[in-house]
């Protein structure tokens, strides 16, 4: 099964067709209480701090966005954060410049929320910038906490049945933080129950 398509702005699919926000003064920092930086300083603190920190929940919610959550109630969440809505394909939603996607069900709730490294929002997994380590650092880190056995690192997609955790797609051009010397992954995502049936549902025909 492939969840997406590769390339250098990934997207997610469903197989049969991200509430805890940490952000710093509404997601920007002003200049008060930088003390002695310096101006370069300065600047590179203002860059890492006007990100927005969304926390990874699995089976829960990335950020605002829950999982169970209707069509509008999701598009009303990160529009509350400044994300409106920049696309819409089908039961796919897309924002931030696509780095987050909604896949919704025929009932039109969030069955599963993906997303990818952007410039605007740091996605965190148990303290740890998903898209800042090398992909099989955060696949151990996964692996350790899905409590499931062994896991046998694929560096083309991978589902924690446990955490209904998906990784996809893991290459050196997704490592923009690290000036693309890593393989790390190109997409990441959490699911619901339902969207693992259909996972598995896949594989088994």
């Amino acid at each position: 099964m492939r969840l997406g398509y590769r390339g250098s702005r990934p997207t997610l699919r469903l197989a049969n067709n991200l509430l805890h926000t940490l952000h710093f003064g509404g997601g920007r920092v002003g200049f008060r209480a930088m003390g002695s930086l310096e101006p370069f300083g300065i600047w590179i603190f203002i860059l890492k701090t006007a990100m927005h920190v969304f926390e990874i929940s699995p089976r829960k919610s990335i950020g605002p966005v829950h999982l169970g959550a209707s069509r509008s109630a999701v598009r009303q969440a990160l529009a509350d954060m400044g994300f409106v809505l920049e696309n819409s394909h089908g039961r796919s939603d897309y924002f931030c410049a696509a780095c987050l996607q909604v896949e919704y069900s025929d009932e039109g709730v969030a069955l599963f929320i993906g997303i990818s490294g952007g410039s605007e929002i740091s996605f965190i997994y148990k303290g740890v910038d998903v898209f800042s380590i090398a992909a099989t650092e955060l696949f151990s880190l996964i692996a350790a906490a899905d409590r499931s056995g062994s896991h046998e690192f694929n560096q083309y997609e991978y589902c924690f049945a446990n955490q209904i955790i998906t990784l996809w797609d893991a290459d050196e051009q997704y490592d923009r933080q690290g000036g693309e010397e890593r393989e790390v992954w190109g997409q990441v995502g959490i699911g619901s129950e339902q969207y693992l049936s259909a996972v598995e549902m896949l594989r088994q025909s």
